[in-house]
């Protein structure tokens, strides 16, 4: 059953089944994240599972199965695209045993946190492990996965505000290093033109729904995630060092960063001392 944030999405995700849900998982500070991608993945599944074939038990079921399917699609895709660029037989099985790991670490911090999990920003981690990976196979060459890339960064942009500081910097760069690597333009051969026209298609249907909100001026809610994002910051000036502690203590599985980052004290050297082995792997 729904109960508290989950019930506030499922609000959400009946709106996107309905075709009116232009904005993201709301935010704290005032505005919603920039669009309803997840929420319509959501929606899918919840109208064949639930409205169309009666196969889940309630919405919330759906909206899982949704997010296992959209995850494991992801990280199955991750690891293809890396195995294209290995090519050893060993490859596929240990990957998929860091893989199994890795989410064990994770859901052990946060439990059901990773695969599983609907709650907006615990569904973050395979699109982006598919954009970083595909981003660097469209920077070696490989246009074919444009489409990849565009559809896993939308999924980010719409997901979390914030991510767009990470989407747009990457592609630009690795869609830099194509062009200097292969000395020409994307659509001159049919497997180019063919990717540029998926990954168009694919851009417009994420773009549609912020263009939808754009519309509405000086209500819509892109211009109220800038006008956060300008803000002075209303508490003590952010610290290099404490960013990169925030960084590194995802690497350790450390889960409780408020707590530990935010005012440096003995918890946070015990915190790291206890997350090592981790963060030495």
């Amino acid at each position: 059953m729904e109960v508290g944030d989950p019930a506030v999405n499922a609000i959400a995700i009946h709106d996107a089944i309905d075709w009116t849900q232009i904005h993201g998982n709301y935010s704290r500070w005032g505005f919603a994240h920039p669009g309803p991608a997840f929420f319509y993945w959501e929606g899918a599944w919840e109208w064949i599972l639930c409205d169309v074939t009666g196969v889940a038990a309630s919405p919330m079921g759906a909206h899982h199965v949704a997010m296992v399917i959209l995850n494991s699609a992801m990280l199955a895709m991750a690891i293809v695209l890396l195995y294209g660029q290995v090519r050893n037989p060993a490859f596929i099985p240990l990957s998929c045993a860091v893989a199994a790991v890795h989410f064990c670490m994770v859901n052990r911090g946060l439990p059901c946190a990773a695969l599983l999990n609907t709650w907006p920003p615990y569904v973050l981690l395979t699109p982006f492990t598919l954009f970083i990976i595909a981003c660097g196979s469209l920077a070696g060459g490989s246009i074919s996965v444009l489409p990849w890339v565009i559809g896993t960064g939308g999924f980010l942009v719409h997901g979390h505000a914030a991510h767009a500081m990470f989407v747009l910097p990457v592609f630009f760069v690795a869609a830099a290093m194509w062009i200097w690597h292969e000395r020409t333009v994307p659509w001159k051969s049919p497997g180019g033109r063919t990717a540029v026209v998926v990954a168009a298609i694919v851009l417009a249907v994420f773009v549609f729904p912020l263009a939808v909100d754009a519309a509405r001026g000086a209500d819509s809610n892109l211009l109220a995630i800038w006008q956060q994002f300008m803000l002075p910051p209303q508490q003590a000036p952010r610290k290099w060092f404490k960013a990169l502690l925030y960084l590194f203590s995802f690497y350790g599985y450390i889960t409780n960063q408020n707590e530990i980052i935010q005012l440096l004290s003995d918890k946070t050297e015990d915190a790291f001392r206890a997350s090592a082995l981790a963060l030495g792997v």
